[in-house]
């Protein structure tokens, strides 16, 4: 659906896509095949476990070219996909996730 959002979660400063955010994968990735005109925008936040802004930035950014390149292995087109690496810069109880949402253009 557009605008729809999806939450994957990350443990700790892992990349590792977890059962749940396998399975929102798969959603979004049937979405996408199923239409067009949908579009992906990747939010992707993070903590560093020393606190450095660096770090976090560094995982928020590891972590949106992992999931941007899971949709380009599986055949969308990767202008369909916007990615913003935001590091430390979320004021939600989940530091550690990318926010996902489908838009159609």
């Amino acid at each position: 659906r557009p605008n729809s959002k999806f939450t994957l979660k990350f443990v700790g400063e892992s990349s590792s896509f977890g059962d749940n955010a396998k399975t929102q994968l798969a959603v979004i990735l049937d979405a996408l095949k199923s239409d067009h005109a949908y579009h992906l925008e990747l939010f992707s936040f993070a903590q560093a476990t020393d606190r450095s802004v660096l770090q976090a930035r560094r995982i928020s950014l590891r972590r949106a070219i992992k999931t941007r390149a899971y949709f380009i292995d599986n055949g969308i087109d990767r202008v369909r996909i916007g990615v913003k690496a935001l590091g430390n810069k979320s004021d939600n109880q989940f530091p550690n996730r990318i926010d996902i949402i489908v838009k159609k253009r």
